[in-house]
């Protein structure tokens, strides 16, 4: 079973990003998702990727969607 376990906004920067990694310690066996992997989010990902991490790629399109529809929003 999947479920959100926490929330964290960082700077995108080498600060955020360490900031990210230490946030994420908590969790031994865990898995990211980046909105964009190989557009917008490539730089992240790419860097995840090469921290020995496990990235998955989320389209743009889906997690739009998912936002309009947690919101309240209909097209």
């Amino acid at each position: 079973m999947e479920r959100l376990l926490a929330t964290l906004r960082v700077n995108n920067s080498t600060d955020g990003y360490r900031e990210l990694r230490q946030f994420a310690k908590r969790w031994p066996s865990r898995r990211w998702a980046v909105v964009g992997a190989r557009g917008a989010g490539r730089q992240l990902a790419q860097r995840m990727f090469a921290d020995s991490e496990r990235v998955i790629d989320v389209p743009a399109k889906l997690s739009t969607r998912v936002r309009v529809l947690d919101t309240g929003h209909r097209y």
